[in-house]
C-alpha cells in the first residue's frame, strides 16, 4: 500500500512540474508574441506651444457686436463662432444687412477682420465710410456699381457676385475672378462689410 501512495504521490509530482512547466512555456511565448518595442516621444515645451498655437487663429471682431476686439479662435473656426466669441450682436445691429451680406457659415481665417454693421453704416450697406468716398462692397455691391471700377465690366461683375461670399478682398485675385493688375488699381476702392 504504501509502494501505491508513494506511485501516486510521484506521477501527481511529475504532473505538476509538467502543468508548471506548460504554463511558464505558453507565458514565454505569448510574451514574444505579443511583446512591443517600449518607445517614447519626448516633445519640448517650445513644440509643445508651437502646435498650439498653430491650432489658433486670431480674428478681429468690430462694428455691432456687444464686446468688439480681437479674439483667438480654434484654426477652423467659422463666421458664428466669432459672433458668438463676441458676445452676439447688439440691439442696433442692422440684421436685414447682416444676413444679406455676411455669412455665418464661413470659415474664418488667421488675421481676418469681421465687421457687423448697425445703423451708422451708409445707405443701409455694410460698406465702410471713407472721407469723401464710399467704398464699393464686394459682397453687396449691385453689377452696376461693380461695373463703375476700372477694368470691371459686366462679366467680372456678374462672376464677382457669383462668387459671393468673400472673407479677404485677396480672394478676388486668387479665385482667378479679377486679374491681379485690376486689382492692384482697385482694391482701394473696394471692401468687404
Amino acid at each position: 500500500m504504501a509502494s501505491l501512495q508513494s506511485l501516486f504521490a510521484a506521477r501527481y509530482l511529475t504532473l505538476m512540474i509538467g502543468l508548471a512547466a506548460g504554463l511558464v512555456g505558453l507565458g514565454a511565448v505569448l510574451l514574444w508574441q505579443y511583446r512591443q518595442p517600449l518607445s517614447l516621444e519626448i516633445i519640448s515645451a517650445n513644440q509643445a506651444s508651437q502646435s498650439a498655437q498653430a491650432t489658433l487663429i486670431w480674428v478681429d471682431i468690430q462694428g455691432a457686436v456687444v464686446k468688439p476686439g480681437v479674439y483667438q479662435l480654434e484654426a477652423g473656426s467659422r463666421v458664428k463662432d466669432a459672433l458668438v466669441a463676441a458676445g452676439g450682436l447688439t440691439n442696433e445691429a442692422n440684421r436685414e444687412s447682416i444676413s444679406r451680406v455676411v455669412n455665418l457659415a464661413a470659415s474664418v481665417s488667421d488675421g481676418a477682420k469681421l465687421f457687423f454693421p448697425g445703423p451708422e453704416s451708409p445707405t443701409g450697406t455694410a460698406s465702410p465710410q471713407v472721407i469723401g468716398e464710399t467704398l464699393i462692397n464686394i459682397n453687396s455691391a449691385g453689377t452696376g456699381e461693380l461695373t463703375t471700377l476700372t477694368g470691371i465690366g459686366d462679366a467680372r461683375a456678374a462672376a464677382i457676385v457669383a462668387g459671393r461670399p468673400y472673407q479677404r478682398l485677396e480672394e478676388l485675385v486668387e479665385r482667378k475672378v479679377v486679374p491681379e493688375s485690376v486689382f492692384v488699381k482697385i482694391k482701394d476702392q473696394l471692401s468687404l462689410y
